[in-house]
């Protein structure tokens, strides 16, 4: 049987859960075995079975700079004593079977690995895509990518307990830090800015009064400017917030991989932040999130 192994060890957990979720959608589309080495610092928060133990009992016990250095001289040794069976995205977009791809030279690498005697391959770059493979297997990867108990039970009970006076929650994700400078800034959006959007937001719902924002954030949130919303802040842990807000009724939020992960997983509209005045009525048809 074919085995499939993500090298990549870019990007922070959501990065990784959208290319994670992608390979082992395609791994199932094909019967495949899924691996993931680059998923060794989170794998934990799931539950999950170490896909390479010698590595992760090393990697575990170093400082995080020191550890990102060691994968990458472990990255670059397998790139050497197994060039013919890495498989690159070459930084751009690679679509994975169930999805159609008309790239032909990425139909042809998906033909190597398809079809060629090596039963290993390793998948290097964090674009690999799936929309297709997401959608057909979502059950299975919503079972796989669920956090561990002790993470999902407190999760569950801060969104009923905020049930219990409020019908609708919806979640709102700030994201600074890198954002301030990432792009020009031009993704970054201030407290007051924020403010402003969930104002707007409100001023255009009927259902204003029945309704309570989630606010997450990696920075630290400015109380005085959300000073008479109705508002509490998340649980404060990157695992713990991105399935809070996945258990929302709506996302508010920056335009990033963390916000459309919790939608993707909870089922749920996400409405980006824009300097533009946002239409509201594509997201006033909302629902209570009945996941459990």
């Amino acid at each position: 049987m074919k085995k499939i192994i993500v090298l990549q060890n870019k990007g922070k957990l959501a990065n990784q859960l959208w290319l994670a979720a992608s390979v082992y959608a395609y791994c199932l589309e094909k019967k495949f075995i899924y691996k993931n080495y680059s998923f060794c610092c989170y794998q934990n928060l799931f539950g999950l079975k170490s896909d390479n133990l010698f590595l992760d009992k090393i990697l575990s016990r170093l400082p995080r700079k020191i550890n990102r250095l060691i994968y990458f001289l472990f990255v670059f040794f397998l790139k050497i004593t197994h060039k013919n069976q890495i498989i690159s995205d070459k930084n751009k977009n690679f679509l994975l079977p169930p999805t159609l791809n008309k790239n032909i030279v990425q139909i042809d690498k998906i033909k190597k690995i398809e079809k060629n005697r090596n039963s290993l391959f390793y998948l290097d770059g964090w674009l690999f895509r799936n929309p297709a493979g997401l959608k057909k297997y979502k059950k299975q990867i919503k079972e796989y990518f669920k956090p561990k108990d002790i993470y999902y039970s407190k999760i569950k009970n801060f969104i009923k307990n905020l049930r219990k006076n409020n019908k609708f929650i919806i979640g709102v994700h700030i994201r600074h830090g890198d954002y301030k400078t990432w792009s020009g800034g031009k993704f970054f959006y201030s407290f007051t800015k924020v403010k402003n959007i969930l104002d707007d937001f409100i001023l255009n719902n009927q259902e204003s009064k029945k309704i309570i924002f989630v606010i997450c954030s990696d920075d630290i949130i400015d109380k005085k400017i959300f000073k008479g919303l109705n508002y509490t802040e998340g649980l404060g842990s990157p695992i713990e917030d991105l399935y809070t807000l996945s258990l929302t009724d709506m996302i508010i939020g920056s335009n990033s991989t963390f916000g459309s992960w919790a939608a993707y997983y909870g089922n749920i509209p996400f409405a980006q932040f824009s300097h533009k005045k946002i239409n509201w009525k594509l997201y006033e048809n909302l629902r209570i999130n009945d996941n459990s």
